[in-house]
């Protein structure tokens, strides 16, 4: 039971003060990167429509849902919700925006590396071919090394602007309206 283990943690930190931070990220964004980190460890060879038809939970970014049980177990005065998006974080740096949703000054003198690193939209069919092809896996492996290289050298383009029509697009995002809706009222988010 969820509840059960969030009074877990609760009881395991009962001597601290205790702040619960989640980071919410625009839905269709959200589907976009769960398909592009399946494409990435080579865990579906299949187009992004039917990712979002055959596999995709919508409940996944029903963000006030998924907040509930931590409400109820922490309240609500313990949780800091935050939109995750590089360009409202602190410094362009996530690293630094949890610890400044703590109040705590972070000093950080190196740039941090990114560790989760897509598939660019235009490499992903080129990356499933060799992903799920026949070849040497360590050849293989090189190869998919060097796609998502090339991946951060080409411009910036939102994977679901790019694999689904507007059409498709105004269904999803119509379909989280009343998410979006609960996320402002309760936590001031807005995308």
């Amino acid at each position: 039971n969820q509840i059960e283990s969030i009074k877990k943690i609760k009881d395991f930190f009962k001597d601290f003060e205790i702040k619960i931070i989640a980071y919410v990220r625009e839905p269709i964004d959200f589907i976009a990167s769960l398909y592009s980190h399946a494409i990435r460890v080579k865990a579906i060879n299949i187009d992004f429509k039917t990712y979002i038809a055959e596999h995709y939970n919508f409940r996944a970014a029903d963000y006030p849902l998924r907040l509930q049980p931590w409400i109820k177990v922490f309240g609500k005065e313990s949780l800091i919700v935050r939109k995750y998006d590089s360009k409202t974080f602190k410094n362009n740096s996530l690293v630094e925006d949890f610890f400044d949703a703590l109040n705590l000054k972070l000093d950080i003198k190196d740039e941090v590396p990114r560790s989760n690193i897509g598939v660019h939209p235009w490499l992903m069919k080129a990356y499933t071919e060799v992903a799920f092809s026949e070849m040497d896996e360590k050849i293989k492996n090189e190869i998919l090394n060097e796609f998502l290289l090339l991946g951060q050298k080409l411009p910036k383009v939102k994977v679901a602007d790019y694999l689904l029509e507007s059409k498709d697009l105004q269904i999803i995002h119509n379909m989280y309206q009343v998410v979006r809706n609960r996320l402002k009222r309760d936590f001031h988010i807005e995308f």
